[in-house]
């Protein structure tokens, strides 16, 4: 089967094999070409010097629908036999074989023999799928087919193997079509390597990044959980300590409205912690209008230049013409507050200068997918605002942390820092672009898309003072939360009206069912319940009465509610938290309509 008068340059260097083969007898042809075919294949990496000298025969052989010639060798340079190139392809570590058209073995090194658990026994003219069976066989019978319809074919695979008790190890296989001298197909050429260790290797290299990454997640809730915990703590105590103190003073006959007002103070304060929690996620609720970022930027710098240090100079920088914007004004005043607190730490040693900048530039897909926000932004005109500072910069490692929440360089119990900034720009649909070096300063601009077909702003509610209001109705809170409901009922009977509870939508249901008809004047309903939400509790409430009014309260966005209630109809919805003033105003607003 092997020629004997064949020619070949070897050159191996750092456990990588080159292989060079130049053949004069037609016998050693497909040799020739399967040594060509290796190195076409990548099987048998090598380097530019690897081929030292180019091969010819006036006979070359065709791989694939390609022949490859050269200049002659000397037979005084090197002449191997037979022999010894069977030897060298049963050194060499991959699957190396000869397949004919009718899928049968011409041709199979050691590899393959060892492989199949047939050291003594020659493959050749046996079967592929003798060989490997049925379930291997259909693995790679359409690359076999695809190979013998004259096509090369690269992919892995999953062989059995007698050498590890019938496990099946992974190949990387390529299939290179053996043509004639009229350009039929008479077989392949099969190169298959062996890549488990491989393969092991990058599964464990991913069970460790997941690791990582997991490690990296409980890290931040950590962070997340102390940082709460500080700040609600330091609430709980103002709340708890005057609470004690209204209970002592009430039994002296002492007045109490300056405890009740810092329970209140401490109250307002929680709630704003929790609405920048939900900003940080982008879920917090925003009342949008047309915003002018430049207006803005200059109130907002006239109210914090008395705040900064002595030290730091505060500058405006801002643009003589600004579309404006499609956003929340009291979030977007947060987002400066933010920037500039950032700001006004880095420069806190020594004297410095913080720059408020406004704009409208055109911002291009590449420009948006680089910035902290890459939520497939689309490409176009958006407003920013821009502070840029003389302060000591950052480093990589802070940049990296920069929007963390309760993430900070200086002490801990910062609060949610820019953590809540990232969440606000991603719910205005905007980007977040950051530049900085240590001792260079930063520059933070955000990006907020300008509002191209301009309307008039929608106005802000305003509720009416209901000290003296005095109702009349049946109304049926429900959510789960016990001390809600308690609070409520109290609100409701001190305004005149009949006030109804329940714990879970179910209980809700039975008590709607229960009441006669046109009893219930409104329904307040929470949208987050364990077991069946408010969602799903307003489907069935609108199978029972299709009229009756529902108040949905909620601490996330009017439009996430919308889109959770879709298709169903309700009267209104109240953000979480709410107090008397809006609680009772809502109430009477939807009985009075």
């Amino acid at each position: 089967m092997l020629g004997d008068q064949t020619g070949w340059t070897v050159t191996a260097g750092m456990g990588l094999l080159a292989v060079g083969l130049g053949v004069a007898l037609s016998h050693g042809a497909w040799l020739w070409a399967f040594a060509a075919a290796a190195v076409w294949a990548g099987v048998f990496p090598f380097s530019s010097k690897a081929l030292s000298k180019p091969l010819s025969s006036s006979s070359a052989p065709r791989v694939g629908g390609s022949a490859l010639s050269g200049p002659a060798l000397d037979a005084s340079d090197l002449a191997i036999s037979g022999e010894d190139i069977r030897a060298l392809f049963d050194a060499v570590p991959a699957l190396i074989a000869v397949i004919d058209a009718d899928m049968r073995f011409e041709y199979a090194n050691r590899a393959h023999h060892d492989l199949h658990g047939r050291p003594a026994r020659p493959l050749a003219g046996s079967g592929l799928q003798e060989i490997l069976g049925a379930s291997a066989f259909a693995n790679i019978e359409p690359f076999v087919l695809r190979a013998l319809k004259g096509e090369r074919v690269r992919f892995d695979v999953e062989i059995p193997s007698q050498q590890t008790g019938g496990t099946p190890l992974s190949f990387s296989s390529v299939y290179v079509p053996r043509l004639r001298s009229d350009g039929s197909v008479s077989g392949f050429y099969s190169l298959s390597r062996d890549v488990t260790n491989e393969k092991t290797v990058e599964a464990d290299r991913r069970t460790l990044e997941q690791r990582m990454l997991q490690s990296e997640k409980l890290e931040s809730l950590g962070i997340l959980a102390g940082g709460i915990a500080h700040d609600f703590n330091n609430l709980l105590v103002s709340m708890m300590a005057n609470v004690d103190i209204v209970r002592r003073d009430l039994k002296s006959g002492a007045t109490v409205d300056a405890e009740l007002y810092q329970i209140e103070v401490a109250a307002q304060s929680a709630a704003v912690l929790c609405r920048q929690m939900l900003d940080s996620s982008g879920h917090g609720s925003r009342a949008f209008e047309l915003v002018d970022l430049t207006s803005v930027a200059c109130e907002m710098s006239e109210l914090l230049e008395s705040s900064l240090p002595a030290a730091v100079r505060l500058q405006l920088d801002p643009a003589s013409t600004m579309a404006p914007v499609h956003g929340d004004s009291g979030q977007i005043r947060q987002v400066i507050i933010s920037l500039i607190t950032n700001a006004s730490e880095a420069i806190s040693d020594g004297a410095g200068s913080i720059t408020i900048g406004s704009g409208v530039i055109y911002a291009n897909a590449d420009t948006l997918a680089q910035s902290y926000i890459d939520d497939n932004l689309p490409a176009g005109r958006y407003a920013f605002l821009q502070v840029d500072d003389t302060g000591s910069g950052m480093n990589e490692e802070v940049l990296s942390n920069l929007f963390d929440p309760f993430f900070s360089t200086k002490f801990t119990g910062r609060g949610l820092g820019l953590a809540s900034t990232l969440g606000i720009v991603r719910g205005h649909r905007g980007a977040i672009e950051v530049v900085s070096e240590p001792g260079s300063g930063t520059q933070i601009r955000v990006l907020i898309p300008v509002l191209e077909a301009q309307a008039k702003p929608k106005p802000a509610a305003k509720i009416e003072s209901i000290d003296e209001w005095r109702g009349s109705g049946t109304v049926l809170v429900v959510d789960d939360d016990p001390g809600l409901r308690k609070a409520t009922h109290r609100i409701l009977q001190g305004c005149g009206l009949t006030a109804l509870t329940a714990a879970s939508g179910a209980e809700a249901l039975e008590i709607i069912e229960a009441q006669a008809d046109g009893a219930l004047d409104l329904i307040v309903l929470d949208l987050t319940m364990p077991m069946m939400d408010g969602a799903e509790t307003l489907a069935k409430i609108r199978e029972i009465d299709a009229h009756i009014p529902v108040l949905l309260c909620s601490g996330y966005t009017e439009a996430e509610v919308q889109d959770r209630c879709k298709g169903l109809e309700y009267s209104g919805m109240l953000a979480k938290p709410f107090g008397f003033v809006s609680f009772a105003g809502t109430v009477r607003a939807l009985l009075e309509d």
